[in-house]
């Protein structure tokens, strides 16, 4: 599988953890539903992200996961319109993004340096 679109519907429950096992994937889309519980950590796994990683306009709770910031292929991620808390990692600044889309949750804290150093 290397593209996954799930947009506009209304997929309810956690995101799997087998998501991690796809790791020929190159786009990951899941936005507008209404997906909650925390990000899996093994979307980490998912190094042939290459494209997009979006899952805005859901109800996902919980941190960005660090491991978001092995995907170094990956060149933007739209996790707008959640409930996530914490803080940004700083492991976001090691990944090639051109657009990281955060807005709209809970985070707090200062904004990382490496962001600034973004592509």
């Amino acid at each position: 599988l290397r593209i996954l679109w799930l947009d506009q519907n209304d997929f309810t429950g956690s995101f799997p953890i087998s998501i991690g096992d796809y790791t020929a994937m190159r786009y990951l889309t899941a936005s507008e539903n209404r997906l909650s519980g925390t990000l899996p950590t093994e979307l980490g796994l998912l190094t042939s992200l290459t494209t997009e990683l979006h899952l805005s306009s859901n109800r996902f709770s919980g941190t960005i996961p660090t491991e978001l910031g092995m995907l170094s292929q990956l060149r933007r991620v739209f996790l707008d319109d959640n409930d996530l808390v914490g803080t940004i990692p700083v492991e976001l600044g090691a990944a090639n993004l051109t657009v990281l889309m955060i807005d709209e949750n809970n985070l707090q804290g200062s904004i990382p340096q490496a962001i600034g150093s973004l592509p």
